[in-house]
């Protein structure tokens, strides 16, 4: 029956823990099972029926057989092992040879020993050879006939058994087989009758013509799942769950999945057939902490009693990359810049939705300037892919999203790879604070084109896909321009394509493997590391993944070579910087300054100092989720690698100022509940935990041994950066603000 099959075991007082009685699951009789070491045979194991139900009778048999095997050990007539599993291990070495000798397929050897070691002897191993007979072996058919398995399947099992059997009648220790079952004869699992019902939702059939009309631009695709319900909230407002019953039945998958891939993302309102659509304006106001530190909560309550819910709905959202602006809002898709109910008013009353696209650097304009000749040389052969690397590598060039990975050997890694491969670009800028990206988007897109290009080029990428967040919709229209140029000025390699995706208002998707499967069309759940998404990226294939800000300077880098980039850092830091600087400062913007600068540095010389009345008092040097430091640390140089002993780190670059007219319990609940809001749940660590800290903040009375026992709990645990980092301004606050804290 083997060891899988137990269920009871039984110790016989007084006698070595070696001797056990056990019942199987298969058997009324008590067993013994006994092992014990023998000079000339190593450790050998005996299992003998006590022929008994009795628990009482059993263990005196088990002490009478213990005697006797002591007695006749001692004697030197000892019994041999006839199990069932050592003859099933000489059938093994026998078929090996075989197969050396090419006398027996390796294919049907693997087959065989599959049966043996999964099934086979899980059930007979130490069954003694002679005790098995027609019952046990139809009993051990009875359980592959409850898995499934068909009389073929069985058939081959029973020969095995066969061979096995046959072994030891050769060894002269069964006197004949014994009769096997029927192989003509053997049972497989019925199948149920199966009574059809109706499943799931009724099919609404003008649901489904509005859907196909809808999307009818765009193939039909798995992954361009996200797009289509972009197409269906812009149009309707909302989901309705009749359109997202008619798009599971056109794309041919479950209901469930379109479901939990439209509820996942917080800027698709899914909500029920018969409910009320939201109304024609929705007023999205920034509450993240430069905005809440320039008076975004008033604002939100005040646009709230201003305006009718059934007629203008106000929400809260997330960072839209304009702290430089702050406090900053959305009407409709229409960015407000340093709101007021007075200017908010008149989008509202205008009916100012739309984006508004700044057009910055154009094609035409970027060509006079030299612009694409590198990616041209790089399509004629002019230039080769080693060159290219050893200067990204020798610039110190580094992944700007936050990780600081260098990119030069980032290339490699994927270049290592079979063919084909992907690249991706993480344009998801949600770090609250971080706004770099934008910047850069809206004044030289194509600088930013044609170093992604150049880097596809490099790793012989063939499919491009940016991801882009939701927020920047007048970046995504100006994309959509200009790529069509670049196609019809045929700048663009033939055989290369770029794939524009949208986010939904995810920052989780800011996280490579997460906007990944986003891309894929799913949830953006992080996946477990390792496979690196260098190995295993977009649909299975190995993936180059850049930041934004990363391709804007290879144009420049290859141009002007790799001293000219890396002698522009400062305290021994490589490179220029750029930083995302908002909150208590004269000037907020993105200050392009050294790799290595101070904070009291960047203050001064980038952003004309402290807002009038407002004394520096401490700062994230990168963003939500890179720590605070007080104004006290402010001459630490700002880099990767730089800040990491004191528990922080730069990230992104999204340093948000705070004075001493700000509370610092408020900024850390703030970051917090900005966590809380977007940890996407997958692991328990960060969507309790998050969920959890944010509780014992609200409290007058931190409890600080808890809280940091909390942090260091989703630090260890969390699956990704998210909830590992989520505790960074808890610690940090606890550390270095302990003075502000009650």
């Amino acid at each position: 029956m083997g060891k899988f099959a137990y269920k009871e075991v039984l110790q016989v007082k007084g006698y070595p823990s070696s001797l056990k009685l056990i019942k199987h699951s298969k058997s009324r009789f008590y067993w013994v099972h006994f092992s014990t070491y023998i000079a000339s045979k190593g450790t050998i194991k005996i299992r003998k029926s006590t022929k008994t139900e009795n628990q009482s009778d059993a263990i005196k048999f088990a002490r009478d057989f213990y005697e006797e095997l002591i007695v006749r050990k001692r004697m030197g007539d000892f019994p041999v092992d006839n199990t069932f599993a050592k003859y099933a291990s000489k059938l093994t070495k026998i078929q090996e040879n075989r197969v050396k000798d090419t006398t027996y397929s390796s294919d049907q050897f693997n087959n065989d020993n599959y049966k043996l070691k999964n099934d086979l002897l899980p059930y007979f191993a130490n069954t003694d050879i002679s005790e098995i007979n027609h019952s046990m072996i139809s009993s051990f058919l009875h359980v592959l006939t409850d898995k499934g398995l068909g009389l073929s399947s069985q058939r081959k099992y029973l020969t095995l058994i066969k061979k096995v059997l046959n072994l030891a009648f050769e060894d002269n220790i069964i006197d004949s087989l014994p009769k096997l079952p029927d192989g003509k004869r053997l049972e497989i699992k019925k199948k149920k009758n199966f009574v059809p019902y109706p499943k799931g939702r009724n099919i609404d059939q003008k649901a489904i013509d509005e859907i196909k009309n809808l999307i009818k631009e765009l193939p039909l695709r798995r992954d361009l799942l996200i797009e289509y319900l972009h197409l269906i909230q812009d149009n309707f407002r909302c989901i309705k769950k009749k359109y997202l019953a008619a798009l599971s039945d056109i794309m041919k998958i479950p209901f469930a999945e379109t479901f939990e891939v439209a509820s996942f993302y917080a800027h698709f309102d899914v909500i029920e057939d018969d409910d009320i659509e939201p109304p024609d304006i929705t007023i999205r106001v920034c509450d993240s902490l430069t905005c809440e530190l320039k008076g975004s909560e008033n604002l939100i309550q005040k646009l709230k009693n201003k305006y009718n819910s059934d007629e203008v709905r106000v929400l809260r959202a997330p960072c839209m990359g304009l702290c430089d602006h702050a406090p900053a809002c959305e009407v409709g898709h229409n960015h407000i810049k340093k709101c007021t109910t007075s200017n908010i008013d008149n989008a509202v009353k205008n009916k100012s939705t739309h984006p508004k696209i700044i057009n910055g650097i154009t094609l035409d304009e970027y060509l006079k300037n030299g612009g694409y000749k590198i990616l041209k040389r790089c399509y004629q052969g002019k230039l080769s892919v080693d060159e290219i690397v050893d200067e990204l590598h020798e610039s110190g060039l580094k992944g700007m999203g936050g990780a600081g990975f260098p990119a030069g050997q980032k290339w490699k890694f994927v270049r290592m790879e079979n063919s084909p491969r992907f690249m991706t670009i993480n344009g998801d800028e949600g770090e609250p604070g971080t706004f770099k990206d934008k910047l850069y988007l809206e004044k030289d897109l194509h600088r930013f084109f044609e170093g992604m290009l150049i880097a596809a080029w490099a790793v012989e990428a063939k499919d491009i896909y940016i991801y882009l967040r939701d927020e920047y919709p007048g970046i995504r229209e100006k994309m959509l321009r200009e790529i069509i140029q670049l196609e019809k000025k045929k700048i663009i390699d033939a055989s290369t394509n770029i794939h524009l995706r949208r986010g939904a208002g995810a920052y989780i998707c800011g996280e490579e493997s997460a906007m990944i499967e986003s891309i894929e069309g799913k949830r953006g759940l992080p996946r477990h590391k390792p496979p690196f998404v260098s190995k295993v990226g977009l649909f299975g294939k190995p993936t180059l993944n850049h930041n934004v800000e990363t391709v804007f300077w290879v144009r420049e880098i290859i141009e002007k070579g790799a001293l000219w980039f890396s002698s522009q850092g400062k305290n021994g830091r490589k490179g220029p910087h750029s930083y995302s600087v908002s909150g208590r400062v004269k000037n907020p913007g993105v200050k392009l300054a050294p790799a290595g600068i101070t904070m009291n540095e960047l203050i001064d010389e980038y952003c004309g100092g402290m807002e009038n009345g407002h004394k520096f008092y401490g700062y994230l040097p990168g963003g939500a989720s890179g720590g605070l430091l007080p104004s006290s640390m402010a001459d630490i140089p700002l880099d990767f690698g730089t800040l990491e002993e004191h528990g922080c780190f730069i990230g992104s670059g999204a340093i948000v100022v705070f004075s001493d007219k700000d509370n610092i319990t408020k900024v850390v609940l703030n970051l917090l509940k900005f966590f809380e809001d977007e940890s996407c749940g997958q692991c328990t660590p960060c969507r309790v935990g998050t969920e959890k800290a944010v509780k014992l903040l609200e409290k007058n009375d931190w409890d600080k041994m808890l809280l940091n026992e909390l942090v260091d709990m989703m630090g260890d645990a969390s699956i990704c950066g998210l909830g590992q980092a989520a505790g960074n301004p808890i610690k940090c606050a606890l550390k270095y603000f302990e003075q502000d804290i009650v």
